[in-house]
């Protein structure tokens, strides 16, 4: 009997971790559901604090304009994540004054791919970790499946890519 009493308790335990865990999750995805997550905007590394917002800021105007005139008050705040990098530019985190105006955005960031200066810039919903993970998953099973019936493809930035041939020399 004292057995089936701990049983129940450690039960009962992961049961409110799991509340706990689901909670925090939805919290989070409440948080972020204003947020755009732009990639590839080079930064302006050598000036101060102030210029470089001000750079970014400039650089959503254009892209905000490009893909459709959208006004420039529909975005709440903007700054850039993750420590600063030689390598490659940090992310640039776009807050929506609201959720159809990111909505709008999302919608028409397909369209930056027909514009050579938007060539390696890409617009994506700011996800969760436990969403990154499954977008992560599902990628991989259907790439998996594609491999198996035949397809040379491979993961790209996120996205399920035809590998290119390489060039014969002979």
């Amino acid at each position: 009997q004292d057995s089936e009493i701990r049983a129940l308790k450690e039960d009962v335990k992961k049961l409110k971790e799991d509340n706990a865990n689901i909670m925090n999750e939805l919290e989070d995805r409440e948080r972020r559901r204003h947020n755009l997550i732009l990639s590839g905007v080079q930064e302006k590394n050598d000036a101060s604090v102030e210029d470089r917002r001000k750079w970014d800021a400039e650089r959503i105007e254009t892209l905000l304009n490009d893909l459709g005139n959208f006004k420039n008050d529909i975005i709440a705040n903007i700054h850039r994540i993750g420590k600063v990098n030689s390598r490659r530019p940090r992310l640039l985190k776009i807050v929506c004054k609201d959720i159809v105006s990111k909505h709008s955005i999302l919608c028409k960031a397909k369209d930056l791919r027909s514009k050579p200066e938007y060539s390696r810039i890409y617009l994506n919903n700011d996800l969760t970790p436990v969403q990154q993970k499954k977008t992560e998953k599902a990628l991989r099973e259907d790439l998996k499946r594609r491999r198996a019936n035949g397809e040379n493809v491979m993961i790209q930035r996120g996205k399920i890519v035809e590998r290119r041939s390489s060039p014969n020399f002979l």
